[in-house]
C-alpha cells in the first residue's frame, strides 16, 4: 500500500491518494495523519481517492469505522462529526459504498461517496 497526503491551498482541503491493497488499520493510520496535517492548515474538508486501492474492510470493520475515526481525532482535540469527507473509490474494488455513507451518516458524520473526483470537490465546496 502506497499513499500520499497533500494540503491543497487552491480549494482549501486535505487531498489523500490511496493505491494498492488497504486493510482497516492501514486506513485508521492514514487518517490520522490527514488530521494531523489538517489541524495544521486549518482545515476540515477531506477528498480521499481510493480509485486505485483495493480495500479489504469487512462489514463489521466498515461499521465500527466512523467509531474509530472518532476515536482518533478526539485525542487531537477534533470531533469527526464536523469533518467532511468525499471519498472517491471505484466499485470494482469497494461495493460497500451505501451502507458505509449510511453507517457514517448514523453516526453524525459527514461523507459521501463518488466515482468522479471532480464531483466530489463540487460537493466538498459547498456550504
Amino acid at each position: 500500500m502506497a499513499h500520499t497526503i497533500n494540503y491543497n491551498p487552491e480549494i482549501q482541503l486535505i487531498e489523500i491518494k490511496v493505491e494498492g491493497s488497504v486493510d482497516f488499520h492501514e486506513m485508521k493510520e492514514i487518517f490520522a495523519q490527514a488530521v494531523r496535517i489538517a489541524i495544521e492548515k486549518d482545515t476540515f474538508l477531506f477528498l480521499s481517492d481510493f480509485r486505485d486501492a483495493i480495500i479489504h474492510l469487512s462489514v463489521s470493520e466498515i461499521y465500527d469505522l466512523p467509531q474509530t475515526l472518532s476515536n482518533t481525532t478526539l485525542p487531537m482535540g477534533v470531533n469527526a462529526n464536523l469533518l467532511k469527507r468525499a471519498i472517491v473509490y471505484s466499485p470494482k474494488t469497494f461495493g460497500d459504498s451505501h451502507f458505509a455513507e449510511n453507517v457514517a451518516a448514523n453516526q453524525g458524520q459527514i461523507a459521501q461517496f463518488f466515482q468522479d473526483v471532480d464531483e466530489a470537490i463540487q460537493w466538498l465546496s459547498e456550504k
